[in-house]
């Protein structure tokens, strides 16, 4: 049973969820329906661990670029803190290099990515229990510029071995020059769903670029297991953008300490 359930008075953000949710098809076709009904804003999907997510958020924007303060007076600054986060993520001097995203999560190993696979295969796993032990999904709406832009609804990366939020603006907006285009995130990951946008012809590259960024020879280290994972990786990623019409991508140290 498709239930969109919105608040009569949002409040930090929150407009409201989708419970009830039984596939991951489902989420995707609730979440299209949710943005018909706010088509002058974007919607922003909070994904796994909720909770979680909410916390390391609230640490991302207290960072010296993020941190907005407190307004005297001001009965909901939300709208002011998203047009602050949305014009620091575009801020020159914040903009992030490749180079710094590689270095962190070139560390991955097999455990990572059989947790990649996981989740690509099992998806609904990664969203919280809500109503009944069913499914539910928070959802966000706020004005923001794009749709890469929608990170500045709930910035996250707090953790000095995570992708911060710069670091997550950067693949996201790079994933949406392939026809990608980010529904949500949570605490460990970001989610994307193919647009019409999407061109068949780009596949390698894409698939090149995530490996630029979760492949052991981003810090070009060299030895018989990286290669073996190496070869696992390439076809990882390469099924995964065949296969699916969406991507789960982790920002986070470490994702097989979380998902199987």
């Amino acid at each position: 049973m498709k239930q969109i359930y919105i608040y009569k008075k949002p409040c930090e953000g929150y407009h409201g969820y989708i419970h009830h949710i039984t596939t991951w098809q489902e989420l995707v076709s609730n979440y299209q329906e949710v943005k018909k009904l706010y088509p002058q804003q974007k919607v922003l999907l909070i994904l796994d661990d909720e909770n979680q997510c909410d916390y390391t958020s609230m640490h991302a924007t207290l960072s010296d670029e993020l941190d907005f303060g407190e307004l005297d007076g001001v009965e909901n600054q939300r709208p002011l803190e998203i047009a602050h986060y949305q014009q620091q993520i575009l801020k020159a001097e914040n903009q992030a290099e490749l180079s710094t995203i590689q270095a962190k999560m070139s560390m991955y190993n097999e455990e990572d990515f059989k947790a990649i696979a996981y989740i690509h295969n099992n998806p609904m796993s990664i969203l919280d229990d809500g109503i009944d032990n069913m499914k539910m999904v928070r959802f966000k709406v706020a004005d923001v510029a794009t749709d890469s832009l929608k990170i500045a609804i709930q910035p996250n990366g707090y953790f000095r071995d995570d992708l911060n939020t710069f670091e997550n603006y950067f693949i996201i907006k790079k994933l949406a020059e392939y026809g990608y285009e980010i529904i949500g995130l949570g605490a460990s990951l970001l989610g994307f769903v193919k647009t019409d946008a999407f061109n068949d012809n780009t596949i390698s590259e894409i698939q090149h670029f995530l490996l630029s960024i979760y492949s052991s020879y981003a810090v070009e280290v060299h030895d018989e297991l990286y290669e073996d994972i190496a070869i696992t990786e390439n076809n990882l990623f390469l099924e995964l953008i065949n296969n699916n019409d969406f991507l789960l991508l982790p920002y986070i140290e470490g994702l097989g300490d979380y998902f199987p």
